[in-house]
C-alpha cells in the first residue's frame, strides 16, 4: 500500500468527527477550571487529543469489529462512520496505534510536567481505549461496563483540560467539579449506548454481547435516556445545556414509542450524534466568550 493510501486509510479510521468531539471535550475541561495551561503544552495536549489518540480510540475498534463491520449498512468506508477495514490491513492498523499511543504520550509530557496529573488522565483514556475493544478484556462485549467505559474515557478527557495548568486539581471547588464531571460521564455513556442501539442487530449476528443485544432495544433506549436526564439534573436544570440534553432524550423516547424502519432508525440515531457532535464545541466557543465577559466558568453550562 502506498504511503499517502496509508495515511488517507488511517484518516478515515480516526473519524474526524470524532476528532473534534474528543478535543472539544479537552477543551470544555479548561473552560470549566477557570486556570489556563502555558500556550505550548496546551497545543500539544490538544494535538494529542486529535489524530493520535482518535486513531487508537477507533483504530483497535475497527480491528476488533471485523465480522460485525462486515455486515453492517452504516460502515460504508466513510469519513463519519470510519473505515471497513480490510483483514490485511489489521497489523498496520494495530502497529500506527500502537506508535500513535507513544506519541500520544509524549505530546502529553510537557503538560504533565508542570501537572503530574494530566499523565494519570491521559493514560486511563489510553487503557479503555486498548481495553475497550482488544482482547483478552475487551470491554464492548461487558453489557453496561461497555458504556460506562465510554463514559469514564470521557470523563478523563475532561479531566486533563480541568488539571492541565497545573493550579488546580479535582478538589478545588468539589461539589461543582463533582457535577460537571459527572454530567460528562453521563453524557458519554448515553452516546455509547446510543451507537450500541444503532448496531445492536449486526452485532448480534457476529454473537457479540454489548448492551443493546444483551438489554434489548427498550432498556437500551431507556437506560440512554435516563443517562440524559441525570446529566440534566446534575448541573444547573435551566442552564442551556442541561435544556438541551432533556431535548434530546426526546430521540430515544421517540425511538422506543415508535417502530421505524432500519433506513429511519439510522437518520435519527445520526441526529441523535450529531446534536452531540457538534454540541459539545458550540457551547465551547459560547462559554469562552461569556467567560471573556466575567462569567464564573465553574458555574457556566
Amino acid at each position: 500500500m502506498a504511503v499517502l493510501e496509508r495515511v488517507r486509510l488511517l484518516a478515515r479510521v480516526s473519524r474526524p468527527i470524532g476528532c473534534l468531539l474528543v478535543s472539544s471535550t479537552y477543551f470544555l475541561g479548561i473552560i470549566h477550571s477557570g486556570s489556563y495551561p502555558e500556550l505550548l503544552p496546551g497545543i500539544l495536549l490538544a494535538l494529542a487529543f486529535s489524530f493520535p489518540l482518535c486513531i487508537v480510540l477507533f483504530g483497535v475498534n475497527d480491528v476488533y469489529d471485523h465480522d460485525s463491520d462486515m455486515l453492517n449498512p452504516r460502515k460504508k468506508d466513510t469519513w463519519v462512520d470510519g473505515a471497513r477495514l480490510q483483514k490485511a490491513d489489521h497489523q498496520f492498523v494495530l502497529s500506527a496505534s500502537k506508535v500513535a499511543s507513544v506519541l500520544v504520550l509524549l505530546l502529553t509530557l510537557p503538560a504533565a510536567l508542570r501537572s503530574p496529573l494530566v499523565m494519570g488522565y491521559m493514560a486511563l483514556t489510553l487503557l479503555i481505549a486498548w481495553t475497550y475493544s482488544a482482547p483478552p478484556l475487551r470491554l464492548k462485549e461487558r453489557p453496561v461496563i461497555d458504556s460506562f467505559s465510554n463514559g469514564i474515557a470521557c470523563w478523563a478527557a475532561w479531566a486533563c483540560g480541568y488539571v492541565c495548568s497545573g493550579d488546580k486539581d479535582l478538589t478545588h471547588y468539589s461539589s461543582d467539579v463533582l457535577r460537571n464531571g459527572l454530567f460528562i460521564f453521563f453524557i458519554g455513556s448515553a452516546f455509547h449506548a446510543m451507537g450500541a442501539y444503532t448496531d445492536q442487530h449486526t452485532d448480534a449476528d457476529v454473537g457479540q454481547k454489548t448492551i443493546a443485544t444483551a438489554l434489548g432495544s427498550r432498556l437500551t433506549l431507556i437506560f440512554t435516556t435516563l443517562c440524559l436526564m441525570i446529566g440534566a439534573v446534575l448541573v444547573d436544570p435551566w442552564s442551556d445545556i442541561a435544556i438541551c440534553s432533556v431535548g434530546i432524550s426526546i430521540i430515544p423516547l421517540l425511538l422506543l414509542v415508535t417502530c421505524p424502519t432500519p433506513s429511519l432508525q439510522l437518520a435519527i440515531t445520526r441526529c441523535f450524534a450529531l446534536s452531540l457532535v457538534l454540541g459539545i464545541p458550540i457551547w465551547d466557543l459560547k462559554t469562552a466568550y461569556f467567560i471573556h465577559r466575567g462569567w464564573d466558568p465553574l458555574r457556566t453550562w
